[in-house]
């Protein structure tokens, strides 16, 4: 199933900082394990303000 999240900021809040998504796929034993992903995003900071938007699609399964 698929499942989203909205989060709402402005590039003057982020500008100048590095942006971290992570994924991560339970083993057999519901443990953490390495079968996920992360995402590094860094947000320059605009001479002229900017808009940043990221649509991540995510298998659940």
């Amino acid at each position: 199933p698929w499942v989203r999240h909205t989060w709402n900021s402005t590039v003057a809040k982020l500008q100048d900082k590095v942006l971290y998504l992570d994924r991560w796929r339970p083993n057999l034993l519901g443990i953490s394990g390495s079968g996920g992903g992360s995402l590094k995003l860094w947000v320059p900071g605009p001479s002229k303000g900017g808009h940043l938007t990221m649509h991540v699609l995510v298998n659940g399964s």
